[in-house]
């Protein structure tokens, strides 16, 4: 039985009960489209009283929903509890599964972690974690991509850490019933990460005149410190010691290393997954000239056996070493242009494995193939209030200009340049590709017609691509 004061707070709780766009959909659909009452409002009450009393708000993670939906912005009235999820602890620390955005392929799951025994996180920690997804009577994984999981937050208070993690499904056809189940492992959590990069920060752009004509002295496979030495703003206290051509005609830039400043350092494993018994280093410094370098460096760059990261044995000194400049075709005048990962905190290493499982929002599928181009279809296409997905048969058709044609003549353009990192793109080998326009990156869409919230899919009139529509059942 309710005392009176627990009735009178339950009533003024419900006062306070509205329901934002994407819950009154996904309440209409779940009730089969019955309106929503008085009595609904209340038994939800009772439920958020209950799980109060019983567990009390933080630990029922209400607060941190809220915070992540704020931290979304208009996007956050999709991100929504999900159904089942259990915590993970190890190391002292923490996990726990918030809530998700998600439809059938695009899925964002906002983990927190907490530190329950010290104070080692911070607003600058980073996670090594992957996923997948095992539907019932499927035995492989259907995660097609998994992106790094991206802090939101840090709470000095609570000692909470927010991350969302990105997944793509490879295989839509394993859904069921609107909801679909992850599985999730983190192997390290690294706090006190840092990342500098030259395009992000002018800091770390270093004119350098007549360094073509000047020869640096080397102890071992390393330069003597202090020749042509940069101090640098904006990474901890690294700076430059010596940078030049050694008498091979290799360019060296070596940077000096503060204390409490460290890289860490994996150890190689063959294809099989045995233990070479040498290292290479996870973090590390990488330099471009501008006028030498016609490409950014990628990942497989870094490593490959054209350069070469010589960390020395105490720490305190790091060697990027370079042997394809050419010292006769550099320029009097260069910019050096620097990057780097490092870290000062311990790594934390161990198990957090979690189990969830997740609703997807509404969304309209295709309704039947439809040529886009001369050798290409569309052949599977889910609109969702989050997201654009489309199955086509051509690498080389280009699905852009997209354009969303609202009810009331309101019209959404994405091109191709204008789009970035919005749009993603997936060839799966079979001839079948996939592309995804998330809505939710709206900073990367056309700065004229941005769509800057979730799409309101029942206003949608039409959706073309390269000015063919794309039917939808509705």
């Amino acid at each position: 039985m309710m005392n009176d004061r627990m009735r009178e707070e339950i009533d003024n709780m419900m006062q306070n009960i509205t329901f934002d766009p994407a819950m009154m959909q996904r309440t209409r659909t779940k009730s089969r489209g019955h309106s929503i009452t008085h009595a609904a409002k209340r038994a939800l009450a009772l439920a958020v009283a209950a799980a109060i009393l019983t567990t009390g708000a933080f630990a029922l993670g209400v607060s941190l929903l809220q915070h992540i939906r704020n931290q979304m912005g208009s996007f956050g009235s999709q991100v929504v509890p999900v159904i089942t999820a259990n915590e993970a602890q190890d190391q002292g620390l923490k996990v726990s599964v918030v809530g998700s955005m998600s439809d059938s392929y695009n899925t964002k799951v906002y983990l927190a972690i907490q530190d329950t025994t010290g104070d080692r996180l911070d607003e600058n920690t980073k996670l090594e974690a992957f996923c997948e997804a095992k539907e019932k009577g499927q035995n492989a994984s259907i995660i097609g991509v998994v992106y790094p999981p991206k802090q939101i937050s840090y709470d000095k208070e609570t000692k909470t850490a927010l991350f969302e993690m990105r997944a793509e499904r490879r295989d839509l056809a394993t859904e069921t019933n609107g909801q679909h189940t992850l599985k999730i492992a983190i192997k390290s959590i690294q706090p006190g990460y840092y990342d500098a990069y030259w395009s992000d920060n002018e800091s770390l752009h270093c004119t350098v005149k007549g360094v073509k004509n000047y020869t640096i002295a080397l102890d071992g496979d390393m330069p003597v410190p202090e020749q042509n030495p940069r101090t640098l703003e904006g990474m901890n206290g690294i700076r430059l010691s010596s940078m030049g051509f050694d008498e091979n005609n290799i360019f060296h830039t070596m940077f000096e290393i503060p204390e409490g400043i460290y890289f860490r350092q994996r150890d190689k494993v063959t294809p099989e997954g045995t233990p070479t018994g040498e290292k290479y280093l996870k973090d590390m410094i990488i330099t471009n000239l501008s006028s030498m370098d016609s490409h950014r460096f990628t990942n497989e760059a870094m490593v490959s056996h054209e350069t070469k990261h010589i960390l020395s044995d105490d720490g305190r000194y790091m060697d990027f070493q370079v042997p394809y400049y050419k010292r006769e075709a550099m320029p009097e005048e260069v910019t050096l242009q620097i990057s780097a990962s490092y870290v000062t905190k311990p790594e934390i290493k161990g198990k957090w494995n979690l189990e969830t499982t997740i609703e997807t929002t509404p969304e309209y599928t295709l309704s039947k193939p439809v040529q886009l181009l001369e050798n290409c279809m569309v052949t599977e296409a889910r609109l969702s209030p989050i997201g654009l997905y489309v199955e086509y048969t051509n690498v080389k058709c280009l699905l852009t200009p997209a354009v969303i044609t609202m009810k009331d003549g309101t019209t959404y353009r994405y091109d191709e340049e204008q789009t970035g990192n919005a749009i993603n793109g997936m060839f799966t080998g079979d001839g079948i590709c996939k592309w995804y326009l998330d809505f939710a990156e709206n900073e990367y869409a056309n700065i004229k017609n941005p769509l800057n919230q979730p799409l309101d899919i029942t206003q949608v009139d039409k959706v073309t691509i390269n000015g063919v529509e794309i039917p939808f059942d509705r």
